[in-house]
């Protein structure tokens, strides 16, 4: 087969797609506007937190839109504000933000696109708009900032797992636009890890920040951001059709996601991804298969490759969000509990009444308390999984109210593991 510029190897693809799916039809007249997505930032958003309404918007139909068109922002169907697209091009998508200050209970968050004013042409008015439910609640008068971390690395792994999960049927054109979309969706889910991070950091004292714990998230969020750039290139290399590039990227990601897979995070291992890289094991084999029957070569049936590549990587999406699923839960079984005298979740803290910290399977509990201005204000700790603390400061004077952080050592046998996090000290 002789050598041709990539561009034309991509509408040769498009072609091979149309024989795969089945179809007579390889256009889809008019561009695709919809929203796939919207998140909140923070996740769990608190009463009087300003927050960021991020929506996804996606054109995946068969062609550019070149007008200008206008994204709304509504919270339980009241307009809040709208901004501004000035083009998509075919299987592109672009994260479109809007502040937001949170209100206690739960809300609708809906955000729509409105072409009434613009030229564009949208094939498909159904997908249009998107609606979530948020739920904020009041501020938790303890809050763990290693949860947090914990839980934003496994949103990050889910949302982009999910934006892999597209249909494989239908118009041809639709479906390489749905990849590359999905490709986009996939990094850009990546890209926010670093931005949840800060937003977390951002709400710890100097103190705090300085803990090896932050740094090692901040580690862990630079190989995200790895994940994140060659998810990129290997979606503009699928955009010529040039088969090499993703190979080549699809071998890079899978060595990037082997060594985060190494990784722990106090004690939490990042080996729930092996899954994922077992899924890339059988991508790239077939990525190179279907290059070389592409070009000529002998092999097996195109189509029946096709359909296994295709496959392979809608897998290696479920692996990710099943990841992302177990990181969430091993964040939430790790948290140290924080009650009251009879063990009930504390609420309200009112210094000299007690406050009970536990964990599973301790042998010895340090509790180190800063107040909102990063002055050490008291050290306690215990021997066993429980430690009480009785709102005093290191001189014996009751904790003023206020925001107050701790940093929370847990020693077990193996070895000792850390939680950061904010505690409210009421008056009443």
């Amino acid at each position: 087969m002789k050598k041709l510029a990539y561009g034309a190897i991509a509408v040769l693809l498009i072609a091979l797609l149309t024989l795969l799916l089945g179809q007579t039809s390889i256009a889809q007249s008019g561009s695709d506007l919809a929203v796939p997505m919207i998140k909140i930032k923070p996740t769990a958003p608190e009463a009087g937190e300003t927050t960021k309404i991020r929506a996804t918007i996606a054109n995946q139909g068969g062609s550019d839109a070149l007008d200008a068109f206008d994204v709304v922002f509504e919270v339980d169907g009241e307009p809040i504000g709208r901004n501004s697209l000035t083009r998509l091009n075919l299987g592109q998508s672009r994260a479109v933000d809007f502040p937001w200050i949170a209100t206690l209970g739960t809300h609708k968050i809906r955000v729509s696109i409105d072409i009434s004013f613009s030229t564009v042409r949208d094939s498909n008015k159904e997908n249009n708009q998107l609606t979530i439910e948020v739920n904020v609640t009041a501020p938790a008068t303890v809050r763990s900032a290693t949860r947090q971390i914990v839980e934003a690395f496994g949103v990050a792994l889910e949302q982009a797992g999910k934006a892999l999960n597209f249909e494989v049927s239908g118009d041809a054109l639709k479906v390489y636009s749905d990849a590359l979309n999905a490709l986009t969706n996939t990094a850009n889910a990546l890209h926010d890890l670093n931005e949840d991070l800060q937003i977390i950091k951002s709400a710890l004292p100097s103190a705090l920040i300085q803990q090896v714990q932050v740094q090692k998230a901040d580690a862990i969020a630079a190989l995200y951001e790895g994940l994140a750039d060659i998810t990129l290139h290997m979606m503009g290399a699928l955009s010529l059709g040039n088969f090499d590039g993703i190979i080549e990227q699809a071998t890079n990601l899978r060595a990037k996601l082997v060594t985060l897979s190494q990784a722990t995070f106090e004690s939490i291992s990042f080996d729930v991804l092996k899954p994922a890289v077992a899924q890339l094991d059988k991508l790239i084999p077939l990525a190179i298969e279907f290059k070389n029957v592409f070009s000529g070569g002998k092999g097996r049936d195109l189509a029946t490759v096709g359909r296994e590549l295709f496959e392979a990587l809608l897998n290696y999406g479920a692996a990710l969000v099943q990841a992302g699923q177990r990181l969430k839960q091993a964040a939430a079984e790790q948290a140290a509990n924080f009650s009251d005298s009879t063990g009930n979740p504390v609420s309200v803290y009112i210094p000299g009444s007690p406050l009970v910290t536990s964990a599973a399977n301790a042998h010895g509990l340090k509790l180190e308390l800063w107040d909102a201005n990063g002055q050490l204000v008291n050290s306690v700790q215990a021997d066993g999984d429980r430690l009480e603390f009785n709102g005093m400061d290191s001189a014996g004077n009751t904790l003023k109210p206020g925001v107050y952080y701790y940093n929370l050592t847990i020693q077990n046998t193996v070895a000792a593991t850390n939680e950061l996090g904010r505690l409210i000290v009421s008056n009443q």
